[in-house]
């Protein structure tokens, strides 16, 4: 589920979690005109390998 984070006056990041708890994070930052969902491959595959 995702959710925005406000961090300027206007200025929101969209964050979406996939693994809320997990104690890992892998930050992954897109350019226009793509969103979160360029990253769907490495969504299933970098949490396998650890």
């Amino acid at each position: 589920m995702g959710y925005y984070i406000t961090v300027e006056r206007d200025i929101n990041l969209y964050v979406e979690d996939i693994n809320p708890g997990n104690g890992k994070l892998i930050l992954f930052i897109h350019g226009w005109p793509v969103n979160h969902e360029m990253y769907e491959y490495q969504f299933d595959q970098l949490p396998k390998m650890g």
